[in-house]
């Protein structure tokens, strides 16, 4: 045990350069050395030199544990005033240690501090909800703050942080101990260590570390919405054609110097002129769909920006170039990286969409089966009172956002677009429905074992006289079987290329095969829902 303390004065001392600020902790722990008890809390004073300046003359606190979060009233003269108690002496709690008679004592924050970065709670640990970073940790008997978060605060509420510690050291000594003092001063902190002999259970001596040391806030507050009024605008230039030599054409995304319809800057390129970039610079999203929603034709960050876009037959990802100025100068920077010279032509239907306002189905396949499988089960519902495919489970509701053709040929890549088709697909088929609606007998094969829910799903839908039936079982059949032998066991390319039908020397492209089996079971789909209209009309 370390009776000089100088690990506790190395730490107040250094307080700022800590990355976790101590907002109280509570502590009393017994060894073999001694007794270790500590408490240390923390107290909000005004952020001019004068308050600072008079609170660091002492090492007292200049208030108590009680002091806050214990309303009360008092009488001078004849009037009686009451004390709220969350402000007192022109300080201001940023955690209280309340007790009570007949309960454990409790730690309570301030709720200014959890509401400054609007912080979630989750398990015991106040989290930023959009990036899920912890920025204050509880425990019974301690509260800690990541530094950054907490000294913003302070810059918002023009405060500091007196962080105030009273912990005590008792031990064992041969001869008995003199009365010995030290202090450590300077701007920031005031601290008074003090070793004497005292009869303490089995100890007859002790060290006391007494003090308050200051973290002071930065210098503005680094809020976004405080440094919205101070952003400098920038804007990246993006390709938006080729010259007579082939060299790209750039311009800038600031809307402000774009042309439009209501006659601004009329020699400029327009708003809506396209921009192409490489189809992988949707990964960084779609991996991500727990932030970002990819839904068809338009991108969105939480509730923080969106920009609209579309696939063209050539796998560009194409936006609007004064829709690139609308979002974030980091993203910008981000899509840069992936931009192109322009190749083909605009999708069909994202243009009539965007420029035409015109209504149309889906634009992208990957979107577009979550379509188509939505009117299926809306058509089986009237007439069966049952989806045809189940909803998806808890932990995949997100794959309407993350599922997406692969962008490159890794086998990784394709194993993960497997898995996803075959759960929004096969795993998803109702054969609860089914057996209702198919004689048990037709659902079993030679031996009596139930059929597969593919083949089950085959066997219903030619029952309704359904054409499209082989077409969909074919496409589900190579999408299920390439699975299992690429990604659900063992992986070989030689199986894999088996379920193709092609030579076992074959090297597939996994981004060719993977449109191939999408538009396979998309258009049997679409099939499917033409003849089940035609029935019921």
């Amino acid at each position: 045990m370390d009776k000089n303390y100088s690990d506790l004065i190395k730490f107040y001392t250094g307080i700022s350069k800590q990355n976790w600020i101590p907002l109280i902790n509570i502590k009393k722990e017994t060894t073999l050395d001694g007794i270790d008890d500590i408490f240390l809390i923390s107290a909000l004073i005004e952020n001019n030199q004068n308050t600072i300046t008079n609170y660091l003359k002492e090492p007292t606190w200049g208030f108590s544990t009680d002091t806050f979060g214990h309303s009360t009233f008092y009488k001078q003269g004849d009037e009686i005033y009451y004390v709220a108690g969350d402000i007192v002496d022109d300080m201001e709690y940023i955690v209280t240690y309340r007790t009570f008679n007949k309960y454990e004592p409790v730690i309570e924050i301030n709720p200014k501090l959890i509401w400054y970065g609007n912080l979630l709670l989750r398990g015991n640990e106040y989290i930023n909800a959009d990036n899920d970073q912890p920025l204050i940790k509880v425990s019974k008997d301690s509260v800690l703050v990541e530094r950054k978060y907490l000294r913003d605060f302070l810059a918002a509420n023009k405060k500091v942080l007196a962080i105030c510690f009273d912990n005590r050291r008792y031990y064992k000594e041969e001869v008995r101990m003199k009365y010995n003092s030290d202090s450590y001063e300077n701007s920031t902190y005031n601290i008074s260590l003090v070793l004497n002999s005292v009869e303490y259970k089995e100890n007859n001596a002790m060290s006391c570390l007494l003090g308050k040391t200051l973290l002071m806030s930065t210098s503005e507050p680094l809020h976004e919405h405080y440094k919205y009024f101070f952003e400098k605008d920038e804007y990246e230039e993006f390709i938006i054609g080729v010259d007579d030599n082939e060299e790209p054409i750039l311009f800038t995304c600031n809307e402000n110097e774009l042309a439009n319809y209501f006659g601004a800057n009329p020699d400029a390129p327009h708003f809506l002129t396209p921009v192409y970039f490489k189809r992988n610079v949707l990964d960084r999203y779609t991996n991500n769909p727990n932030d970002y929603a990819v839904s068809d034709g338009n991108l969105s960050y939480l509730d923080r920006w969106s920009i609209p876009f579309t696939v063209n037959k050539e796998s560009y990802v194409i936006v609007w170039l004064g829709d690139l100025g609308r979002i974030p100068y980091s993203e910008q920077k981000y899509w840069k990286v992936f931009n192109e010279k322009p190749e083909g032509e605009i999708e069909e239907k994202f243009f009539k969409r965007q420029i035409l306002a015109e209504w149309t189905d889906a634009i992208l396949p990957e979107k577009e089966i979550f379509h188509l499988i939505d009117n299926i089960n809306q058509i089986m519902e009237l007439k069966y009172g049952q989806k045809l495919f189940t909803d998806l489970g808890d932990a995949d509701k997100k794959l309407k956002s993350a599922f997406s053709i692969p962008t490159n040929n890794s086998v990784t890549v394709f194993q993960n677009f497997l898995m996803q088709l075959n759960k929004i697909t096969v795993e998803r088929i109702n054969t609860k429905l089914i057996k209702q609606n198919v004689p048990a007998e037709e659902l079993k094969d030679e031996s009596g074992n139930a059929l597969g829910s593919r083949v089950q799903l085959n066997l219903f839908l030619e029952k309704l006289n359904i054409k499209a039936a082989e077409r969909l079982d074919n496409s589900l059949k190579i999408s299920y079987n390439s699975r299992n032998k690429l990604a659900g066991h063992k992986g070989s390319i030689k199986e894999y290329n088996k379920v193709w039908k092609r030579d076992a020397e074959f090297k597939p492209d996994f981004i060719s095969d993977s449109k191939l089996l999408l538009t396979g079971i998309n258009i049997a789909l679409n099939n499917i829902i033409e003849e089940l209209q035609n029935d019921a009309d």
